[in-house]
């Protein structure tokens, strides 16, 4: 037995012995242990000497010779188990880093080849996204155009002008940027043109009312047909901005000629931010900062969810960021109570040595000098134990009353009793 750091608590096996404790001299007690019981297997303690001077305490009353005393001690492990451990430790991370480094490399990989693919596609399928930009506008930037360029003498429709104006804006702007050289030195002067411009609108409430209406086209139920389509027109009825809310762009896609054009118009925002280049007066676009892009595929476009300002893709953002915290901590919490209730069924009958109590209690060929201590013993501890089962708490179950079933079973067989453990 190692030496023992504390006396944790006292066998509360019945009310005589449960104030035992109390009265115990506890520095007493862990001096007869150093001196009895260090490095033995087996150790007896004269507890009449361990009273607390002045309690008056009769021994035979409080502190039977069923009581049981309950030591913290440490667990020593021998210096060549250790350096043993230490090496198996410094392995296993050696391996945790090295898989690590593995996976974290292997993934760098995958990403590379995955997007020099796509860039070997993309050489190879040129379309029109491919020469295409897109930035959003909000209401004041509209409301802008509308207050200072649209006529509304010309037979041209409001849409129709604000598409002229930000053709011709864009073509002015881009065309006085430096050439980049990207269509040979022959194009440097040339103006640069757009071939396309493309309008996202706020109309993510008629779509879904087209979708849910195709819907049920296809599945045949007309009466829900109507239903739709009496919503849409008493929408337009009560909702008089309704109308003109749909046909205010939101987003903007602007498909260039040449490869010069576009890549002049992917630099903008960083050419009007150099002071160096002197191109600042562009920063604004109709009074407002603008953000240019490459454009996405058309395919992966949901045009229903282009209205979306920023600060509402923020919020559905963090909307989807705190619900996926929850899940994974409900299931994190899940998880810890079922592997404490694993670990408190697993620890109640823990796996133990019975060679330990054998030669603890003089045990050899079936045959034990101390049985009826053995018995005792177990008994006490099962006695603890369902005690503190009763109470819903944890069980400390140490294997005397386990190997004593088990030396139990091995007597009983040799005598002939298959049917039960006999002795108790």
């Amino acid at each position: 037995m190692n030496e023992a750091d504390t006396l944790v608590d006292q066998l509360k096996a019945d009310d005589n012995i449960k104030n035992c404790s109390s009265y115990i001299d506890t520095t007493r007690l862990q001096s007869q242990l150093d001196s009895k019981c260090q490095g033995k297997q087996k150790c007896e303690i004269d507890i009449s000497d361990l009273y607390k001077s002045g309690s008056g305490i009769d021994s035979g009353n409080q502190c039977g010779n069923d009581a049981l005393f309950f030591l913290q001690a440490p667990c020593l492990v021998e210096p060549s188990q250790s350096n043993l451990r230490q090496v198996i430790g410094l392995v296993g991370a050696s391996l945790a880093v090295l898989i690590y480094l593995f996976t974290v490399v292997y993934f760098d990989y995958i990403k590379s080849v995955q997007k020099n693919k796509f860039v070997d596609f993309d050489v190879k399928t040129i379309t029109a996204g491919d020469y295409t930009i897109e930035f959003d506008i909000d209401e004041e930037i509209y409301h802008k155009f509308q207050e200072v360029y649209y006529d509304e003498t010309n037979p041209i429709s409001e849409a129709a002008q604000f598409k002229l104006y930000v053709q011709l804006e864009l073509e002015q702007r881009i065309t006085e940027f430096p050439d980049l050289g990207i269509d040979g030195p022959e194009s440097a002067d040339k103006p640069v043109k757009i071939a396309q411009i493309t309008f996202a609108f706020h109309n993510a409430k008629v779509i879904n009312w087209l979708k849910k209406r195709g819907k049920f086209i296809k599945t045949e139920k007309w009466e829900k047909v109507d239903e739709v389509n009496h919503e849409i027109s008493e929408s337009l009825k009560t909702e008089p901005h309704l109308l003109d809310q749909m046909q205010k762009p939101c987003s903007i896609f602007a498909t260039f000629e040449t490869e010069e054009g576009y890549n002049r118009a992917i630099k903008y925002n960083e050419t009007v931010s150099d002071p160096g280049l002197g191109y600042q007066h562009y920063d604004k676009f109709l009074g407002h900062e603008i953000e240019i892009q490459e454009a996405s595929e058309p395919t992966d476009i949901i045009w229903e969810n282009r209205a979306f300002k920023p600060m509402t893709r923020t919020i559905k953002r963090a909307i989807v960021t705190v619900c996926i915290l929850i899940m994974l901590t409900v299931s994190a919490a899940i998880i810890f109570k079922c592997s404490l209730e694993s670990n408190k069924r697993k620890f109640r009958y823990p796996i133990v040595h019975c060679e330990d109590f054998e030669k603890l209690y003089g045990c050899e060929n079936n045959k034990c000098d101390d049985i009826k201590g053995w018995k005792s013993d177990a008994i006490n501890e099962f006695t603890y134990n369902k005690d503190l089962q009763d109470k819903n708490k944890q069980t400390h179950y140490t294997g005397a009353m386990q190997c004593l079933c088990t030396e139990m079973q091995a007597i009983d067989k040799e005598n002939g009793n298959n049917e039960m453990i006999s002795g108790f």
